[in-house]
């Protein structure tokens, strides 16, 4: 038996959980000792899947900062705790203390990239698991996260460049060797890309294992649609998210049967948004049975909602609201199978993205050819296959 910690510090959602907690799982059935260090602990308590397993609060940067938008990855760290080497060595120094408490033979690091300096100095051995955003290609410097413009190369290095000296001189205070370029703080036992070629947000990578998603599920119940002629529109969206009632008016509009789906919805929402042909609920809904019977999806972009829609064989209108969204967006765009809202006095045309997809069939077309693609997919073998993977790191 292998005492494994795994480790969440990054991101919000759901997806990162249910990562750690397939994984977590296909260990514990193993026979394996899991503690688990997440990001938000009371969402992890209250996540039932993680249910059983010991949870300490991941050591985090709670300050935020008003900076410029990220160009890349390294750029991205300065937004927790990166820009001062200061805060970094001592976010380093509670990892570390985390690490030596839990004492593990292997770290799962899921979009935790201070985990891993920490695992690093400590000798443990680690493993990456997660989408292509939590990990970025090993190049230097890494590469845009904003490829739907213009990014120069010096930008890229200069970026990288200045979250490394201070990465680099929190490494050496530590007592360890400094890296040559940030990429290696992703060196690992194994890299666990839980996404497809079709779906990572940095484009295929040649030779990468893609494991694909581990969240194919099928719970949430059956759709009732609304009744109305026309393609079926089915909108996965939050309240809180930009735009939410101008996004909702231009879909009514339409007058196409469409199901919304909006958790936070309160009764106000419901009554004054809704209408005959657009219905909104605040139940989760089976996706496998939505994309199998809706013309089009309109969600945020994010890899997992994204990744089981599309396997259903449904083609996509992506609204993101953070950048890993909007990079998700890019690539499905760049493939044929989603379609952007642009931005129209402030607003996204959802309306508009909409018809495109509906009015075009060789976008469903080539969704369907990606779920045929992938048909044998199988995402419980592959928890344990992973989970195998772990285990020999683990004891090597």
């Amino acid at each position: 038996m292998s005492r494994i910690l795994c480790a969440w510090e990054l991101g919000g959602g759901a997806g990162h959980l249910h990562h750690l907690a397939v994984i977590s799982d296909a260990l514990r059935r193993r026979d394996h000792e899991v503690t688990i260090a997440a990001r938000d602990l009371v969402t992890a308590a209250r996540f039932a899947p993680l249910a059983g397993f010991p949870l300490l609060q991941a050591p985090l940067h709670m300050r935020g900062s008003r900076l410029p938008s990220a160009i890349n990855y390294a750029e991205l760290l300065n937004r927790i705790g990166y820009l001062d080497a200061g805060v970094l060595f001592r976010l380093v120094e509670a990892w570390r203390g985390l690490i030596r408490m839990a004492r593990p033979d292997l770290v799962v690091a899921e979009h935790s990239p201070t985990a891993l300096i920490a695992a690093r100095l400590e000798g443990a051995r680690r493993v990456t698991l997660g989408t292509g955003f939590e990990q970025p290609p090993r190049v230097a410097p890494m590469p845009t996260i904003q490829p739907w413009r213009a990014v120069e190369y010096a930008d890229l290095a200069r970026a990288e460049n200045q979250v490394l000296e201070r990465v680099n001189a929190v490494i050496v205070r530590h007592g360890g060797t400094a890296l040559s370029a940030l990429h290696e703080m992703f060196e690992v036992a194994e890299s666990f890309l839980l996404t497809l070629a079709e779906f990572d947000h940095y484009g295929a990578r040649d030779g990468a294992p893609y494991w694909g998603p581990l969240n194919l599920t099928r719970a949430g119940g059956e759709p009732e649609w609304p009744p109305g002629e026309g393609g079926r529109v089915f909108v996965y969206y939050r309240v809180a998210y930009p735009h939410f009632a101008d996004t909702m008016r231009q879909l009514a509009a339409l007058g196409l049967p469409t199901l919304v789906v909006a958790d936070d919805a309160g009764p106000a929402h419901i009554r004054e948004l809704g209408t005959e042909r657009l219905r909104i609920t605040t139940e989760p809904q089976n996706l496998g049975s939505v994309a199998r019977q809706a013309a089009v999806a309109v969600c945020h972009g994010g890899a997992g909602t994204s990744m089981q829609l599309v396997l259903g064989g449904c083609p996509l209108v992506v609204l993101p609201v953070m950048v890993e969204q909007a990079q998700c967006g890019y690539r499905l765009a760049r493939a044929g199978l989603a379609v952007g809202a642009q931005a129209k006095d402030g607003v996204r045309d959802a309306a508009a993205a909409v018809r495109r997809v509906v009015g075009e069939p060789a976008y469903a077309g080539r969704a369907r050819a990606v779920a045929a693609r992938y048909a044998g997919l199988d995402p419980t073998a592959q928890a344990l296959r992973i989970a195998e993977r772990c285990e020999r790191a683990a004891a090597s």
